[in-house]
């Protein structure tokens, strides 16, 4: 039930785009949800960066931030996390189509793993710390995802 939350995490993830036109579209599309929930929540820059770059969500005081990227990314419906459209969302984030697999698979499961509460900031910040777990130990076990 939370699997679906995790889909906008895998948004998060740094673009490595399958074609220079595709990446160029992930990027922009990246760039134009992130910058717009973090004008909207009022997003420090170092707490901005960490997020865009999927290193931290440490620094977010107001875990709302997370819930409008999720939702613009379409994986909350109503209160809840809609994993249906993390594949869609993480689609092109790599060029390796194993790495991708990898990638949404794990946040898939790292998102059953997420506590249902009866606050979506909060368990978008759940699913957004659950991703960049995901993200990072892709980086750690199969390089900086050039492949």
């Amino acid at each position: 039930m939370n699997q679906w939350l995790f889909l906008i995490v895998l948004v998060t993830c740094v673009s490595y785009g399958y074609g220079q036109d595709n990446a160029e579209e992930i990027q922009k599309l990246k760039d134009t949800i992130f910058r717009g929930c973090a004008k909207q929540f009022n997003l420090e820059d170092a707490a901005f960066d960490d997020l865009y770059h999927a290193r931290s969500v440490d620094k977010i005081k107001d875990k709302c931030v997370l819930k409008c990227i999720l939702d613009k990314y379409g994986l909350i419906k109503g209160d809840k996390l809609e994993a249906e459209n993390l594949s869609k969302s993480l689609a092109g984030h790599w060029k390796d189509k194993a790495r991708t697999n990898r990638i949404i698979q794990a946040t898939l499961d790292c998102f059953k793993k997420v506590p249902e509460k009866p606050d979506i900031c909060a368990m978008s910040y759940d699913a957004f710390f659950c991703f960049f777990d995901v993200v990072q130990k892709e980086h750690t076990e199969y390089g900086d995802g050039s492949n």
